[in-house]
């Protein structure tokens, strides 16, 4: 859902990950993390 689009990266925040890149394809959300 598009609650994802704001969820993952304060999830991501929040555990001290990082987002690098985010991006809609194929009506799917994808989400690319640095482990921090």
């Amino acid at each position: 859902d598009r609650g994802a689009l704001s969820d993952i990266p304060a999830w991501a925040g929040d555990m001290g990950h990082s987002v690098k890149e985010q991006f809609d394809q194929n009506n799917e959300y994808h989400f690319v993390l640095e482990k921090g």
